[in-house]
């Protein structure tokens, strides 16, 4: 739950939840539990370990992508993101719903044509039951 104005809510249950919103306004929510969320950020580098701070320091740079792949299957979910959120924002960026398991999930930062300008080495992730929200940090580095 995000209302835009903050980071957001990962309500962790599973029957309705009622969330109050700014004092005044309630949301009842249904909660599906046969999926969980992962949450990112990701930090960047040169290939000789110089540390990039900034997504706007990154020639080409047009987002990245987050692939998640079901282990030992060829289903994927591909998110895409916005350089800034996960590199210079404190907040992790959190992934659209995905099934609980096992997943081997790759990051890249993208230039316009969907073409790598960096890669971070895979990383073994686990949703382990609906409404987790798994947080890791990514470590890009540019080619």
């Amino acid at each position: 739950i995000n209302d835009f104005g903050g980071p957001a809510i990962v309500v962790d249950g599973t029957a309705q939840t009622s969330v109050q919103i700014s004092g005044n306004t309630t949301v009842n929510v249904d909660l599906v539990v046969g999926n969980g969320f992962f949450g990112f950020n990701w930090s960047v580098e040169e290939l000789n370990g110089t540390p990039v701070t900034s997504c706007a320091a990154i020639p080409g740079e047009n987002g990245v992508s987050i692939l998640s792949t079901l282990a030992g299957s060829t289903d994927a979910i591909e998110d895409l993101f916005n350089c800034e959120d996960g590199l210079e924002n404190p907040n992790p960026v959190s992934t659209d719903p995905m099934p609980i398991g096992a997943y081997v999930v790759s990051a890249a930062i993208l230039d316009a044509q969907g073409a790598a300008l960096g890669v971070a080495d895979a990383q073994n992730l686990t949703i382990p039951q609906g409404n987790d929200y798994v947080e890791a940090i990514v470590a890009i580095v540019l080619n």
